[in-house]
């Protein structure tokens, strides 16, 4: 019968400059004395001490950013959820990069370019932005599809909460629909979902929003046969 053993410790990291580490451990057998050694990278951000002199420039703060310990799937995530708001420069940069280094600095850069644009009072920021992917994916899954990847999905991450929702889920031989309305967007717009598919992946099916998919006869798509 083989026994198991919980070690439980801590570490002391206020002493941690800002950046990227990988903790590592071993794990000996003490009876044929085999090894497991398991490494995993983890960010740290200190703001109480000053960055390292070794990270300074465009490539040391990479470095020392979130991006260093993120694994190339990672970040081919991340840059995949920024398909809203990326621009077809960016996606071709992103797509022809070559190497984990290099795609840590496209997404440094991309949300570098962000933060330092105060004359778009519209950008957002990368918190804000991945809060809204997460809350996407929470509540707007649709079967197999993130909810990040549904048309709910993008407009509420591209536009944030909308002010007020409409909900029709019952009413008599019509699919169910939803209509979210923005107050503050270009003096009032709103936004059509209808689940035609039964699925509960609700489409975009009109906006009044200048730069959105417009049709007036939406509700013929929700006609049932």
């Amino acid at each position: 019968m083989n026994e198991s053993n919980v070690e439980v410790g801590a570490l002391q990291i206020n002493t941690l400059r800002t950046g990227a580490y990988t903790l590592s451990f071993s794990v000996i057998d003490s009876v044929d004395n085999s090894n497991y050694t398991s490494s995993k990278r983890l960010f740290i951000y200190n703001p109480q001490l000053p960055m390292d002199s070794l990270t300074t420039g465009t490539e040391g703060s990479v470095l020392a950013s979130e991006y260093a310990a993120m694994t190339e799937d990672e970040l081919d995530l991340e840059f995949a959820q920024l398909k809203y708001i990326s621009s077809r420069a960016e996606q071709s940069q992103y797509k022809n990069v070559k190497g984990v280094d290099a795609k840590r600095k496209v997404l440094y850069d991309f949300w570098n370019r962000r933060t330092n644009n105060q004359s778009d009072p519209n950008t957002i920021q990368k918190t804000e932005y991945f809060k809204r992917v997460d809350y996407a994916n929470e509540h707007f899954r649709a079967g197999f599809k993130d909810g990040w990847k549904t048309d709910r999905g993008r407009v509420f991450i591209v536009y944030g909460p909308p002010d007020e929702v409409e909900r029709h889920t019952n009413e008599v031989n019509t699919k169910p629909y939803e209509i979210w309305t923005y107050n503050s967007i270009q003096g009032g717009v709103t936004f059509v979902f209808g689940d035609r598919s039964g699925f509960a992946d609700y489409e975009l099916l009109h906006s009044t929003h200048r730069d959105e998919l417009q049709n007036q006869n939406w509700m013929q798509q929700l006609q049932m046969q």
